[in-house]
């Protein structure tokens, strides 16, 4: 059986995106699956992943501690184009250490 799932979305390398590259806080994109569609140089340092071991999976399980599966998303689903939302969620480095950083979020709107 052929899987007919489409490659992810990712973010044509635009100004826009050279300048999150050099912010020095983590900036993630998400699609609706919770899939990883764009990945920052701070989000490399914060979590150990670089872009290309990000980009195209799950946020959820790259990223979630145990118990905790449902952090990245409830937030991006019932949120509008006008709402923002913020928390804080437990999370987990590439080397398996622990952190807590904020999860702030604005929906895309597209």
């Amino acid at each position: 059986m052929t899987d007919l799932a489409p490659d992810p979305v990712r973010l044509r390398p635009l100004p826009e995106t050279r300048l999150l590259d050099q912010a020095s806080v983590a900036v993630t994109v998400i699609d609706v699956t919770g899939t990883i569609t764009y990945w920052n140089r701070g989000a490399e340092a914060l979590f150990g992943y670089s872009r290309a071991e990000a980009v195209g999976r799950s946020l959820v399980q790259l990223v979630a501690q145990e118990g905790n599966a449902g952090f990245a998303l409830p937030g991006a689903y019932q949120a509008s184009a006008a709402q923002t939302w913020a928390d804080e969620f437990a999370a987990r480095r590439k080397d398996g250490s622990r952190i807590t950083p904020p999860n702030d979020g604005t929906p895309s709107g597209g």
